[in-house]
């Protein structure tokens, strides 16, 4: 059915106008269900991002009727280089629209982490501390510490540049 549906929409200019009103009058018939679908995504997207004041959808995000939004979003980020420049721009366009959620959220991370060293004058942040707006900024670190051999050289640097940071909290402790 699927191979058939898809010759019928590749030859449209050839069908004979009965079978084109034929197919036109089944429900949900589109001659272009990939656009429908991409439209339909980015509608549920736009009234997220338009709802929450970003585009940081979670994976398992659905919407009340059921939509599977996270998992659209996924679908979009995947394959970023082969995706038209009209959607790339309408995705660009949202409020906190981020092309790599991992480095989103490092760099949130890392700029809770400096907002922390600047006021307290140095990046030893205990696990259990959170920011005023609910940031888990201790778990955040732990996590640093314990994917260290993960991270670039560029990012450990960023960590080593702040104002008495460590690699080894208990190390230091016994140090001093």
């Amino acid at each position: 059915l699927g191979n058939w549906l898809s010759h019928q929409r590749k030859n449209r200019d050839s069908i004979p106008a009965e079978r084109k009103a034929r197919l036109e009058g089944l429900p949900g018939w589109s001659w272009a269900p990939h656009s429908d679908q991409w439209e339909e995504g980015i509608s549920h997207l736009t009234e997220f991002a338009n709802r929450e004041g970003h585009a940081k959808v979670p994976v398992a995000q659905k919407t009340q009727r059921g939509y599977r939004l996270g998992s659209w979003l996924f679908n979009q980020r995947t394959p970023q280089d082969s995706l038209p420049p009209d959607r790339k721009a309408r995705l660009e366009a949202l409020p906190g629209w981020t092309w790599s959620v991992l480095s989103a959220k490092w760099e949130e991370g890392i700029g809770h982490l400096g907002e922390f060293a600047e006021r307290e004058g140095h990046a030893r942040v205990p696990t259990w501390h959170k920011t005023a707006s609910g940031y888990p900024l201790g778990k955040w670190v732990s996590r640093q510490r314990q994917n260290r051999d993960n991270l670039s050289a560029d990012l450990r640097a960023l960590l080593e540049a702040l104002p008495g940071w460590t690699w080894s909290v208990l190390s230091d402790q016994w140090e001093e």
